[in-house]
């Protein structure tokens, strides 16, 4: 019974780390992703009790994370290691229900499928709240500057991107196997309101992310039709500034204009006069760099949980009035770097590559800089790139293999 219900239980992990239900949720976090964790945890102990030496580099990691924490001990925080314990054993047993081969290529696919539609129905239901005058459904918060701008299944609207991208990259590494698609025109008149759905919700979610992950996502599909490759990358290339700009809050050309060259200087000071919203952004990472010594312990085993959280916002500022701190860490990098160290840091790279980035290459790796790499250690997104890409690699893979 329990081997029939794995599958199942797949796919919820799935669901899980690709919505954000604000209906229901205590905080940021999804009780559904919560619940979701707290079953693989029993599920791995009652079902694969066993160890595999393909998940030492995720049990090594999590071993680097304990270490640095009990070494800054005055800032060793139980729910933090606690949490990353769940992700990475979340992990873990989905990898070793996939290598069961108790979920198969064709159920993989629907959920990814249906999970598209879903995005485009709740964000059209949205939509039309907005115009109705009427409460939103599963809304996250209303931006005063926009109220189009919506999250539709995400936790806002700048994660749908690379969800998306993520969920349609997986339709087209194994969907085109399964049917012997050679082509993008047989791809799309075949699942057209899949394309249709995806379409509409990167442009009409209003989030500059997601515009240009749809972006990226056409590179991707006509790299190797050089007349329609051109024009979309020229297109990427001088939308990009234009993007960047509202990516970063920066509403007017003149500002623009002066934050791109102030990033080269190096300047901090300089950087946070131009623009105070985008230094939030590229600061941290600055002063990482400034602040890396060989022969400081700090910079290879870390400052302690929270070193980032804590001290981003007095140097970016002077204060720590005015701005959500995690707005200021600078995400994954340098925020994990400096509150557990290169070596994590490293490790946790290694993993992703070993995991999660293994036949995509260059470009793939772009996509997760731009739209993971910002994200914290201890978020859903981060955890769904892994479980995604683990997925489609695992059934590329196997496919390949019974075609020879």
């Amino acid at each position: 019974m329990l081997e029939i219900k794995l599958d199942k239980f797949a796919l919820l992990l799935i669901v899980a780390f690709t919505t954000m239900p604000w209906f229901f949720h205590i905080g940021p976090f999804s009780l559904l992703m919560l619940i979701s964790m707290a079953l693989s945890v029993l599920f791995l102990v009652i079902k694969y009790p066993h160890f595999s030496k393909n998940e030492i580099p995720l049990y090594f990691l999590l071993a680097l994370m304990i270490l640095t924490a009990l070494i800054h001990s005055e800032t060793f925080r139980f729910t933090t290691i606690a949490y990353s314990f769940w992700f990475v054993l979340t992990l873990i047993l989905y990898m070793r229900i996939i290598h069961s081969k108790s979920l198969d290529v064709y159920q993989f696919l629907s959920v990814t499928h249906k999970l598209v539609y879903a995005y485009a129905i709740v964000l059209i239901v949205q939509q039309i709240s907005v115009i109705a005058g009427i409460p939103v459904f599963n809304q996250c918060w209303v931006f005063s500057e926009f109220s189009f701008k919506l999250n539709s299944l995400s936790h806002e609207p700048s994660y749908i991107g690379g969800t998306l991208w993520l969920l349609m990259y997986a339709h087209v590494k194994l969907w085109r196997q399964l049917n012997n698609c050679a082509n993008n025109k047989q791809d799309f008149f075949a699942n057209k309101w899949l394309w249709l759905s995806y379409a509409y919700v990167s442009v009409t979610c209003f989030s500059s992310l997601s515009i240009f992950a749809f972006g990226l996502m056409l590179v991707f599909l006509f790299k190797d039709n050089k007349k329609v490759l051109i024009p979309c990358v020229l297109g990427l290339a001088l939308l990009f500034p234009f993007l960047l700009s509202l990516s970063l809050n920066i509403l007017s050309l003149d500002r623009l204009i002066k934050f791109i060259p102030a990033i080269f200087t190096g300047d901090t000071d300089y950087i946070r006069s131009v623009d105070l919203s985008a230094a939030a952004r590229f600061n941290p990472i600055i002063f990482y760099v400034k602040d890396f010594n060989f022969f400081d312990s700090s910079s290879w085993f870390g400052h302690g949980i929270d070193y980032s959280k804590n001290t981003m916002i007095v140097r970016l500022l002077g204060t720590s009035d005015y701005m959500e701190q995690g707005n200021a860490t600078g995400g994954l990098f340098p925020a994990f770097f400096y509150d557990f160290g290169l070596l994590t840091g490293l490790c946790f790279l290694y993993c992703l590559k070993k995991y999660s980035i293994k036949r995509g290459g260059a470009y793939v790796f772009f996509v997760w800089i731009f739209f993971f790499l910002p994200i914290g250690f201890n978020t859903y997104m981060t955890w769904m790139f892994f479980m995604l890409m683990y997925g489609v690699d695992f059934f590329e893979k196997q496919l390949q293999y019974e075609k020879n």
